[in-house]
Parts: structure tokens; C-alpha cells; sequence
């Protein structure tokens, strides 16, 4: 799983945006603890550290991105420091939307360092309307790192994705939804498609599609105006049984109990 796999992120709450210098003396090492109350984002302002957390090695530079994952660690985690100095910006914070279990780093981000940091000296003023205006900033860093993941797909095969995903628009409510008519939409060779389409949406179709209908079935719970069954209904499942047990293994929580407030 990659970083922001899901093209909708729900961020529950920015923890904290802190800065730090990363003075160090070169080729010192330094151990760290191996719980994780929050998730976490550190963009690297300049230096060059080497980072280990359960054996992946992070070469963390300038523009880098390091993403360490919530909870506990099973292994080490140490950062050796190869420059003196290594500011960097951490962003903690806390979503409900699928992460990965594994710490990563991501590279060639430099386009996002004024957006970090805006996103501190926003957070660290406190101005009226800050966390709101630091959740704004935050959501566009998603989203421009989101839309610069598919660089490296061709026009033609953007064209293909985009009549995929049109047709997944279209039809995922269909409890008789046809993944052979996708890919005859898209006019290529499943095995093909298959690759091209986990490649620009970082999930296979069926999952794809599984959490549009659970990501519809959510905005249907806020209304109050239908019944377990007759949501599962509307969002193509044909078993209401089935629709429930995937809801909650997407979520968390039943139907029933899933909290309207967090929606």
C-alpha cells in the first residue's frame, strides 16, 4: 500500500506542526522510542539523514517526505545523521482513512516545502481560524502530492484510466456491476488494464470500486432516511449481510453503529 492510496482522506485532527533544526554532530546516531501515538510527516528542509525503523532504511534529503505509521514498532528506530544540520517539519496527525502499517519515504517533493511551510508558520501563529486554515493547507498538501503520483503515466494511458474511472462512476451502485464491460470500456487487454489501473490508483478494481459504494453507503447513513437493507441496496450490494460484514471491515464499525459524526 502506498502513502494516500484513497482518493477521499479524512483527517481527523492535526496534533501538532512542529520544527526541528536536527543539529547533530555527522555520522552520530541517535535511538528513538518505538510506539507512535499519532501518524506522521516529516518533510526535510535541507541535510541528509539515514533512517531505520523495523529494518527499511529511509535515505531521508532535501525533499524528501518520511511517513512513519501509528502504533507500535516491532524493531529498532534510529536516524543516523550525515550533515550537521537537518531541519525538517514534522506534521502529527490522525485520519480514519486507510494508511500503511510501514514506514516509507517518499522523494522529489521539493515543490511542497512552501506549502509546509506555510502549514507551520500557520500552526505556530494561532491566529483566529488557525487549525481550520492549517486543515486547509494540510488538504493541499494531500492533494498535490496525490495528483503528482501519476506523472509518470503517458496522455494515452491517462485517457484510459480517465474512461475507467468514468465508467466506475457510472455504474458502481449496479449490484450486477461488470469488471469485464470496464475493461472493454477502457479498449485494452485485462491482464493490462489490470497493471495500468493498479498502477494509477494504487488499488485493484474491485477494491477501487468495494470503497466507492462503502464511501457512498457513509453519506447515506447522515440522511437517517434508510434502513441497513435499503442502503445496501442502493449502493449495489445485493446481500445485506455480506454489505455489512464488508462495511465493517472497511471501517471498523456496523452500519448501525458507525459514528454519523465522523462522517
Amino acid at each position: 500500500m502506498n502513502l494516500f492510496d484513497c482518493e477521499t482522506i479524512h483527517i481527523n485532527k492535526i496534533y501538532s506542526v512542529e520544527k526541528y533544526s536536527g543539529c547533530a554532530k555527522p555520522l552520530s546516531t541517535k535511538e528513538y522510542g518505538t510506539f507512535f501515538n499519532t501518524y506522521e510527516i516529516v518533510f526535510y528542509l535541507s541535510g541528509e539523514t539515514i533512517t531505520i525503523v523495523d529494518e527499511v532504511e529511509i535515505h531521508d534529503c532535501a525533499g524528501s517526505i518520511r511517513y512513519m505509521p501509528k502504533g507500535q514498532s516491532h524493531g529498532r528506530y534510529t536516524v543516523q545523521y550525515l550533515s550537521e544540520y537537518n531541519p525538517c517539519i514534522d506534521v502529527y496527525f490522525d485520519t480514519d482513512s486507510p494508511m500503511p502499517e510501514h514506514a516509507m519515504g517518499l522523494y522529489d517533493n521539493e515543490n511542497l516545502k512552501d506549502k509546509f511551510i506555510k502549514l507551520f508558520d500557520t500552526w505556530q501563529k494561532k491566529s483566529i481560524g488557525y487549525y481550520a486554515s492549517s486543515m486547509m493547507i494540510f488538504y493541499d498538501i494531500i492533494s498535490s502530492f496525490q495528483k503528482q503520483q501519476h506523472f509518470y503515466l503517458s496522455g494515452i494511458q491517462k485517457e484510459h484510466m480517465q474512461k475507467a474511472y468514468e465508467y466506475i462512476v457510472s455504474n458502481y451502485r449496479k449490484p450486477d456491476f461488470n469488471y469485464k464491460e470496464l475493461c472493454h470500456a477502457t479498449g485494452l487487454e485485462y491482464a493490462y488494464f489490470s497493471e495500468l489501473f493498479k498502477k494509477t490508483f494504487k488499488m485493484s478494481p474491485v477494491r477501487f470500486v468495494t470503497k466507492m459504494r462503502i464511501d457512498y453507503a457513509k453519506e447515506l447513513l447522515v440522511t437517517n432516511h434508510w434502513s441497513v437493507s435499503e442502503i445496501a441496496e442502493m449502493c449495489g450490494f445485493s446481500n445485506t449481510y455480506y454489505f455489512s460484514n464488508v462495511f465493517k471491515k472497511q471501517t471498523g464499525f456496523s452500519p448501525s453503529q458507525y459514528p454519523i459524526d465522523d462522517i
